[in-house]
């Protein structure tokens, strides 16, 4: 069953966000089960952005969640989140 992973959160800077999110998004399609990145930014600022990733399983989202934190190509994304607000892993219902 495909999984969405929804993480809202804000950045320091949205330059330096996009830049790094750019890179850690090339990386990230590398991980098993890996579907896709949708990238979703509020109308009222620019600053705040949630993120939805396709997942082919939970087991899939929840191994990556554990390996995004360590692996170095996320590290200038995950320096350039200044506050994550929410996140959580979800199903589409028909």
């Amino acid at each position: 069953m495909t999984v969405f992973e929804i993480v809202t959160y804000t950045v320091k800077t949205t330059q330096d966000a996009e830049i790094s999110r750019e890179k850690a998004r090339s990386a990230l399609a590398a991980y098993p089960g890996f579907i896709g990145w949708t990238r979703y930014a509020t109308a009222e600022d620019n600053r705040h952005f949630v993120d939805q990733v396709e997942w082919a399983t939970l087991a899939d989202a929840k191994s990556a969640q554990i390996a995004f934190m360590s692996d170095p190509e996320m590290a200038n994304f995950i320096a350039a989140i200044d506050t994550v607000l929410a996140m959580s892993h979800v199903k589409q219902l028909t």
